[in-house]
């Protein structure tokens, strides 16, 4: 999709991602603004609904929850979210805290997509999405990408400007118990790069049969754990 003449350093890819989709503000605040119209809950309401009123020993938590009127019956929590999509262009960050905050939510956990199709033919068309091309030639394959963009664009679009108005967790989908070494290792060094970001972990890569279709029970991502595999495992690591 680049050619920069020279091969793009993962943190250097990562900083790209996040940052495209707000390069195409103009499409997207055009979105933006024909939601706002349609927002389901008025301003109002969206005011009543801040941390202040779930804070415990702030004067607002001492007001009632008006659910026969103002306050209303939409869930001020959506605790499963991927902002970021498992290909194609994503909805701007700052923008899509936007629209939570104009929904009402307040409690939020932003998850990555824990793999990426890595295509094996440099010259076969793009695939946004699994479902799309299920064949071998299309791989998916765990990855912290998603994740890394989760909390670049958190680091940018989050602290000290929406986070009086949403508590936003970001989790970690990164590890795949498939091949289980090293994820330890791997979650340490996520948290050095963006300390205090990550506070959850999951979904992770345990099962998905829908992504068998593309070798995901392959040496791709090492063979499916199975019974007969770990007690094979045990029975080697006893004769070392």
């Amino acid at each position: 999709m680049f050619s920069v003449g020279r091969e793009l350093r993962p943190t250097a890819l990562v900083v790209l991602l996040a940052s495209l989709a707000e390069a195409v503000d103009p499409q997207w605040r055009a979105v933006h603004e024909r939601r706002r119209l349609v927002a389901p809950i008025s301003e109002a309401a969206q005011n009543r609904r801040t941390l202040e009123r779930f804070t415990r020993g702030h004067p607002d938590n001492q007001i009632c929850w008006d659910r026969d009127g103002l306050d209303g019956f939409i869930n001020v929590i959506d605790a499963h979210q991927h902002p970021v999509p498992f290909g194609g262009p994503e909805v701007p960050f700052s923008l899509y805290t936007d629209w939570f905050i104009q929904h009402g939510t307040v409690f939020s956990v932003f998850m990555g997509i824990g793999q990426r199709i890595v295509k094996q033919n440099a010259s076969a068309p793009d695939c946004c999405y699994y479902m799309h091309c299920p064949t071998y030639d299309y791989p998916v394959i765990p990855s912290a990408i998603a994740d890394e963009v989760n909390a670049v664009a958190k680091l940018e679009h989050y602290y000290g400007k929406v986070d009086h108005r949403l508590h936003l967790i970001t989790s970690a989908t990164f590890p795949s118990l498939q091949k289980p070494q090293n994820q330890k290792e791997q979650l340490l060094d996520l948290w050095a790069k963006y300390p205090d970001t990550f506070k959850w972990l999951g979904e992770i890569n345990v099962f998905k049969h829908g992504l068998a279709g593309n070798a995901f029970f392959t040496d791709f991502t090492g063979p499916r754990l199975t019974v007969r595999v770990v007690s094979g495992e045990r029975a080697r690591a006893d004769c070392l």
